[in-house]
This record gives C-alpha cells, sequence and structure tokens, in this order.
C-alpha cells in the first residue's frame, strides 16, 4: 500500500506546556533560606515532569498543533494521527 510511518519519542516536552490552571507547590527545604523572601508556596507558570496537568497540557497542545496540519486522530487510538 505504500504507506510512510514516521514515529517521535518525546521526553521534555512537558516541561514546556503552560498551565490552564493556577497550580502551587511548597518551596523545598533548601530553597527557603536562600530566597529568604518568607514565601512557603511557589505559583506555576510551567508544568513539571511528573505533574498531572502535564500530559494532559501537552496532549491537548499536541492535538491542536496536529489538527492545525490537517491530521486527523484516529477513532481507535487518540495518540495516532492521520495525513
Amino acid at each position: 500500500m505504500d504507506l510512510e510511518l514516521h514515529q517521535v519519542d518525546i521526553v521534555g516536552v512537558y516541561l514546556q506546556e503552560n498551565l490552564d490552571e493556577e497550580i502551587y507547590m511548597k518551596v523545598p527545604n533548601g530553597l527557603v533560606e536562600k530566597y529568604r523572601s518568607g514565601q512557603k508556596f511557589w505559583r506555576l507558570k510551567k508544568a513539571l515532569y511528573g505533574l498531572k496537568q502535564a500530559g494532559q497540557q501537552w496532549k491537548k497542545h499536541l492535538h491542536q498543533m496536529m489538527t492545525k496540519l490537517s491530521f486527523t486522530c484516529a477513532m481507535a487510538n487518540d495518540c495516532l494521527y492521520i495525513l
């Protein structure tokens, strides 16, 4: 059928995606003294690896970009895009 298959393994993309909601994290112990700002929590601007929302945000962004490039999402597997 002369089909082509391209595959990408993405490792660090979870750290690049913006968050849709406000998420706060506790300041790590060693950094509280370093910054001396008295802050006990930081608001995250980007997703951290391991954050539940990180994968969801990346999948949402990927879907937007793939559909913009005229790819369609397969019904059987939403991680498969067809052109």
